[in-house]
């Protein structure tokens, strides 16, 4: 959605898509899926309204053609590859729960086996709570279901399921749209079964951040339970990392950690591989003990104590208001509330107690009373308990009367991330410093832009492959500015 005026991004117009939280939480086949608790499931909810667990959200023609938001869904949602060595006669099993419009809002579950993805069911619609029909208002009933897989999974070590989604936004259809909880495979008559389940929560607030050398730290936001039901065979445990998992940036320092019952162990780095943006790292030995599995670090490298949301600067009668909110914080001490006149130099003009750790939404605010005139930039600089500390990227805020020397008037990123489109007004003609960086601060793209005097409309090929709030900052000897937009 875009400002007719200033042609600014203002609102993300994409469609329905898969959640892992406990938005939707399952209680069991034949309850109602509703509250809130520690047992995550997989669930279709709306981006543009965020998670709200299997909540049906579909666009009519009046909403996504003047509103832009267009909810036209088909997305899969696949497992990471699962090992059926030694086992066969596997049964697939979970409970869910899914409505809307018939075919036109429709469930279907998915298997691949190595070699190709191949359709297994259309799954059937459920009830809703007492039996009636879903009539948008009412909660879904959880049902329970399962299903032999096809032979070519036995001891076959590359097995895949997915569930598929799908609908047409015409603005038809009920709640809930789809939600999937307690995902089991079991084999018949295998003499060793396991099974492993994937939470979106820090570990460190449910168990503790207790590390044994070499470990520095574990994750904050993701961890994994791994249950030995039947048989003693010993095993490889690898986990994989994704845009999710707090930001990895050494993958010489990554290790698998294991919760022993009262702290962490290093269970090795068997050969992680990958980028920084997704990959997989097994342990270094097979493991005769499991439990809690999380991503650690041998050193301060490795995921962030505090992952960021926003962080933005305004003036509010004769302050400036900066505000910022966190989705997790670990060991989180205090915020220091930085100020720049040139972008370059900061000093600090205040600070903020943290939440020390915390896996749930925080919100922050701070006013700066006496703040200064024409363009500034403001900061945060966020420490730990020990010492540790990130900065996040400047954000630029005018004073009301100050002139602007150079602005950017519109940014459009699209979907596919392979250019950026920005219109922005130079006051002089010259060589411009085009950045990109991410909402950690890293430097994605830089290059130089020779310019004209005025608006000027700027195209700038750079592969930006995971969705996520972003930065365009433009600068020249004298004057930077800096714009948010989102991919």
């Amino acid at each position: 959605l875009l400002d007719k005026k200033t042609g600014i991004l203002l609102v993300e117009a994409t469609s329905n898509t898969f959640y892992v939280s406990a938005a939707e939480n399952g209680q069991g086949a034949g309850v109602c899926g509703a509250g809130c608790g520690s047992n995550q499931t997989l669930h279709l909810s709306t981006t543009y309204l965020g998670d709200l667990g299997a909540a049906y959200f579909e666009s009519d023609a009046f909403t996504c053609s003047f509103l832009g938001l267009c909810s036209v869904t088909d997305k899969r949602a696949d497992s990471p590859v699962i090992n059926c060595t030694g086992q066969s006669g596997i049964t697939l099993s979970f409970n869910y729960m899914e409505y809307g419009e018939g075919t036109a809002d429709n469930a279907t579950l998915w298997y691949f086996d190595g070699t190709a993805w191949s359709q297994l069911i259309d799954l059937p619609k459920t009830l809703c709570c007492g039996g009636v029909v879903c009539d948008g208002l009412t909660q879904g009933l959880w049902t329970a279901y399962s299903i032999a897989l096809p032979a070519s999974a036995n001891n076959n070590p590359n097995i895949r399921i997915g569930f598929r989604w799908v609908n047409n936004g015409n603005g038809v259809g009920t709640d809930p749209s789809f939600a999937v909880d307690d995902i089991r495979l079991s084999g018949a008559g295998a003499t060793e079964t396991f099974t492993a389940e994937y939470f979106r929560a820090n570990p460190q607030a449910v168990y503790n951040n207790v590390v044994n050398a070499p470990i520095d730290h574990i994750s904050q936001c993701e961890y994994w339970t791994l249950t030995r039901d039947a048989g003693s065979s010993a095993r490889t445990v690898t986990l994989s990392w994704d845009a999710n998992s707090c930001g990895v940036t050494l993958l010489a320092d990554l290790t698998v950690a294991r919760f022993n019952g009262s702290s962490w162990d290093d269970r090795g780095n068997g050969g992680a591989t990958g980028t920084f943006t997704a990959g997989t790292i097994p342990t270094s030995a097979v493991q005769t003990d499991f439990g809690p599995f999380t991503l650690a670090s041998t050193s301060f490298q490795n995921p962030l104590p505090v992952e960021f949301l926003s962080l933005d600067a305004k003036w509010k009668n004769q302050t400036v208001e900066v505000n910022w909110s966190t989705a997790t914080e670990t060991n989180s001490d205090y915020f220091l509330i930085q100020r720049s006149a040139t972008g370059q130099l900061f000093e600090n003009i205040g600070s903020l107690k943290a939440a020390g750790n915390s896996s749930s939404l925080k919100e922050y605010i701070f006013s700066d009373h006496h703040p200064k005139t024409g363009t500034s930039y403001y900061r945060l600089q966020q420490f730990d308990f020990d010492g540790r500390f990130e900065i996040t990227p400047a954000v630029a805020v005018k004073s009301p009367e100050a002139n602007q020397l150079l602005k950017i008037i519109s940014i459009t990123a699209p979907t596919n991330g392979h250019t950026l489109t920005a219109t922005i007004l130079f006051p002089e003609a010259g060589k411009y410093r085009l950045e990109i960086l991410d909402i950690a601060g890293r430097l994605i793209h830089s290059t130089l832009q020779e310019a004209i005097t005025g608006e000027q409309p700027i195209v700038i090929s750079t592969p930006l492959n995971t969705k996520g709030i972003y930065f365009l900052r433009i600068g020249s000897e004298s004057h930077t500015v800096t714009g948010k937009f989102i991919r």
